[in-house]
């Protein structure tokens, strides 16, 4: 990253902090190190809280002459008028879906994440029957067959061009570029991805008791991921120790918390992005529009469960994920909430399908 160039995500779970903003204030006012111009970008100015907005309106309103500001949301409505009055809006439409998975392509070429991808799915092979095994165990009068589980395990053998895999995770990942990336990079976040789909099948045969144990399965790979990444910030911040005062690393250790607790929340609301993909392609693929599938490693238990829901019980699960979505973003505990939903969803699901 260029010194010059510097970059905010919201540093709460509500929003900006107060002290984003007086630190966005003092910096500003320093010239900048090497370029004619500092740049700050705001990702995500619509969760510009009232407090640390109205901390920043004077500095947005008269900023120094070498100082560029750049908001960026998805949400232009729920920006503070406040803080649109003062700024230049320029709208941009989403990028072709050909444009998005050429550049991840040549992402996945240049990272050797395709590889890396490749190898966890091969890897998943094994793991992705995680979910079942810990439903067994805690059950033993669980019910899914071994013909349920192939139904997803098979999909990994597939044969799929590296284009149709990189839509397969797009549509994963609600069209974020960003996560997609995330997920083609990390074996955990892809073996998260599939025990989402295989708990859904887990749904059809499954009592309450073993769609909590399925929940709870999702919860153990979530809380691997947060701890990878814990791992990979403190090992960052170590590096760095030797170089900063005291007050300097209890500020970053403050930053690396309220981080884990986002990045925690994010890995569940993937869980809704995965879920919601699979729905909306069985939907798809009741109204005979195949062709509209874009979980192509999925097919197969996408086709299983259209034949098993119907249309109501499938935008009933749509508007559950959604109503729990919102939940989520309330500060509602994350593995109370994903426990709430499998048991809803348990109830569109279960019998649907007879036994295999």
């Amino acid at each position: 990253m260029h010194p010059d160039i510097h970059e905010y995500w919201p540093g709460g779970t509500n929003g900006y902090l107060i002290d984003q903003a007086q630190e966005i204030i003092r910096d500003a006012a320093v010239m900048p190190l090497c370029a004619p111009y500092k740049v700050y970008v705001l990702h995500d100015a619509d969760k510009l809280t009232a407090s640390s907005a109205n901390a920043l309106l004077k500095t947005l309103e008269e900023a120094p002459s070498r100082v560029v500001f750049i908001l960026t949301t998805s949400k232009r409505f729920n920006v503070l008028e406040t803080i649109v009055s003062r700024c230049v809006v320029c709208n941009f439409a989403a990028l072709p879906s050909a444009d998005v998975c050429t550049y991840l392509e040549h992402y996945a070429k240049t990272s050797n994440a395709t590889s890396r991808a490749s190898s966890a799915n091969t890897q998943n092979d094994g793991t992705a029957t995680h979910m079942q095994r810990v439903t067994m165990m805690n059950s033993p009068n669980a019910v899914a067959s071994s013909t349920q589980r192939a139904i997803v395990e098979n999909t990994h053998h597939v044969d799929l061009t590296n284009t149709q895999l990189i839509q397969s995770y797009l549509a994963s990942c609600g069209g974020s570029i960003v996560q997609c990336k995330q997920l083609m990079a990390s074996a955990l976040l892809q073996q998260l991805r599939l025990a989402c789909f295989e708990a859904c099948l887990t749904l059809l045969q499954a009592d309450e008791w073993q769609a909590l144990c399925c929940a709870q399965s999702l919860c153990d790979i979530i809380e691997q991921c947060v701890q990878e990444e814990q791992q990979h910030a403190l090992h960052h911040l170590e590096e760095t120790r030797e170089f900063l005062s005291n007050k300097a690393v209890q500020k970053l250790e403050l930053t690396l918390k309220r981080e884990n607790v986002i990045y925690n929340l994010s890995r569940y609301l993937f869980c809704i992005d995965v879920l919601e993909a699979l729905i909306t392609n069985v939907l798809e693929c009741m109204f005979a529009t195949s062709h509209a599938v874009t979980l192509h490693d999925q097919r197969a238990l996408i086709e299983r469960l259209a034949s098993c829901i119907s249309e109501k019980q499938g935008v009933h699960m749509l508007e559950c994920l959604q109503t729990y979505r919102y939940r989520l973003t309330r500060n509602c505990i994350p593995s109370v909430c994903l426990k709430a939903l499998f048991i809803e969803l348990r109830e569109d699901l279960y019998g649907s399908c007879s036994p295999c």
